[in-house]
């Protein structure tokens, strides 16, 4: 993963740091930060393509004749499904085995402060219906 990570490869890195969270539910404390940046890292990069994509969507409605707005949209939205896979991944694993397995009171807080919140935070920054992302991630 860290050859990954100094690539820039941060897809495949993210591969691997599910893989090893399903071998290996219990993590070292490197381990766990490899693989929380992994997925911080696959996801930021789409988020700031997202945020500049909404600011040229924005422009863009205030023109009377945009030929480009359909194929922004529908970019934005290739976008907001790739992010949402990912933030998904990262929350099934944390609920799956990660929590579950955590040995210290620090594991625990690491998985639900850091990671769980902010991936929830991602899930309903681009969602046009935020609370339903809440209600399906605090439901079950």
């Amino acid at each position: 993963m860290k050859l990954c990570d100094q690539a820039e490869r941060y897809e495949d890195m993210a591969m691997y740091g599910k893989q090893l969270v399903e071998v290996k539910s219990h993590l070292t404390p490197d381990e766990r930060n490899l693989v929380s940046v992994c997925f911080k890292n696959a996801i930021g990069y789409r988020r700031t393509s997202w945020r500049v994509i909404v600011q040229i969507i924005q422009k863009e409605d205030m023109k009377e004749n945009s030929k480009h707005i359909d194929n922004l949209k529908e970019n934005r939205k290739k976008i907001e499904g790739e992010l949402e896979t990912y933030c998904r991944q990262v929350l099934d694993l944390l609920d799956r085995v990660l929590i579950k397995s955590a040995q210290t009171p620090e594991e625990t807080i690491f998985y639900l402060k850091p990671t769980a919140a902010k991936f929830s935070t991602f899930l309903t920054e681009f969602s046009s219906n935020p609370l339903r992302h809440l209600k399906r991630r605090f439901s079950t």
